[in-house]
């Protein structure tokens, strides 16, 4: 319960509409073991613990947005990219990586 909390009160959170019983969530990375949760952003109660589990593509993920076109986007600071996911937490592809400039990438944002 403690690392929840914390990582509650430590991480960059966005919400926006995923496909877990057509609701609102929480997307929280737990870089530990590589995987995206989705959690109730009434309450802070976990929904799915799995949300986005990596398939080998996904190192240290750090941060978890909406893209702005109906995906979702992943930082991942260790492999220096931006992992792109559908709305089922199902790996789509990589968006952008070292050859687009990116390093060390954490918190991410997308403008416009």
């Amino acid at each position: 319960m403690q690392f929840r909390i914390s990582a509650l009160a430590l991480a960059i959170i966005f919400m926006f509409s995923v496909n877990v019983n057509a609701q609102q969530v929480l997307l929280i990375p737990d870089s530990d073991d590589d995987v995206v949760g989705a959690y109730s952003p009434v309450d802070g109660s976990l929904i799915e613990a799995n949300f986005i589990v990596s398939t080998g593509e996904m190192f240290v993920p750090l941060n978890a947005i909406d893209s702005g076109r109906q995906t979702i986007f992943v930082s991942d600071q260790i492999g220096d990219e931006i992992l792109e996911y559908d709305l089922n937490g199902i790996f789509i592809g990589t968006a952008f990586d070292s050859s687009n400039g990116i390093d060390n990438v954490r918190g991410i944002a997308v403008a416009n």
